[in-house]
């Protein structure tokens, strides 16, 4: 049996390419969402100055690697409720978010100490 994404498309296909972006923003939304309600991703989107699309994107993008499970209510996400697998990604998410901050800091450093050595 094939499992469906939330999207309607094939979720087992291929699984979603996300980088520390897309989560990032997911929690950001979803926090959001949690505390303010409904207007979420465009609130997302104008503090970060950039279109409220990129946000649903990668909002998608989070919700299909994680298994397809919509993270908020409604479809068109303008309740602001959030899901069981809502709730989880954004208790859950931030010790991703910051180890992946780290390394990537970690990792620069890195780069910058081999070219002066």
């Amino acid at each position: 049996m094939t499992r469906r994404s939330a999207k309607g498309g094939d979720a087992s296909a291929q699984p979603a390419r996300i980088d520390y972006l897309d989560l990032s923003l997911a929690w950001h939304v979803l926090r959001e969402a949690d505390a303010a309600g409904k207007g979420a991703v465009r609130s997302v989107a104008e503090a970060r100055g950039i279109d409220a699309t990129l946000v649903t994107r990668a909002l998608d993008r989070v919700e299909t690697a994680f298994g397809g499970a919509p993270f908020l209510v409604a479809a068109m996400r303008r309740t602001g409720r959030l899901t069981d697998a809502g709730r989880l990604f954004l208790e859950g998410a931030p010790p991703l978010l910051d180890a992946w901050s780290v390394l990537h800091e970690r990792m620069l450093e890195s780069r910058v100490d081999a070219s002066t050595t």
